[in-house]
């Protein structure tokens, strides 16, 4: 899997991202990226009164795999709670329920932003690729479907 891309089983459809790697990583949570990568990007955040979440693409330094960072920064603190190829679900990480929905409608935004073609073009993939769909955490497929990115 590319890990580039935001959503589980997007590089099965064969897209690509557009934004550049390491655009927009805040610096109150650089130090919480894993140290080991060559690159990294917001790849979604929400926030609730307590506490700020983010999604940070990775990419190791082999340049071909990577991953998602979950980090939370909490009184100035910052703490990766996670790590994997795909974060999703988030609910294993100890991400509260309503952060989790926030995340994914975000992550879901930044993919439709970073897909030349946006909707239409994952709206397509998706119905090229129906098994796609069906890999989605819940928090993803709720999200996809609210922006309107399923067949």
């Amino acid at each position: 899997m590319r890990p580039s891309l935001v959503i589980a089983g997007i590089a099965a459809l064969g897209l690509t991202a557009g934004t550049p790697a390491g655009a927009g990583v805040p610096t109150a949570i650089q130090s919480c990226v894993e140290s080991h990568v060559s690159s990294s990007w917001l790849d979604a955040s929400a926030s609730d009164s307590t506490a700020q979440y983010f999604l940070v693409g990775v990419r190791d330094a082999d340049g071909q795999s990577g991953g998602q960072n979950v980090i939370v920064l909490k009184n100035n603190v910052c703490r990766r709670i996670g790590a994997d190829t795909v974060a999703f679900p988030l609910a294993r990480w100890g991400v509260p329920a309503k952060i989790v929905s926030a995340l994914a409608q975000s992550a879901v935004e930044t993919e439709i932003a970073r897909t030349p073609g946006g909707v239409s073009s994952l709206k397509k993939a998706f119905g090229a690729n129906p098994a796609v769909i069906q890999s989605l955490a819940p928090e993803q497929l709720a999200a996809y479907r609210a922006a309107g990115a399923l067949p």
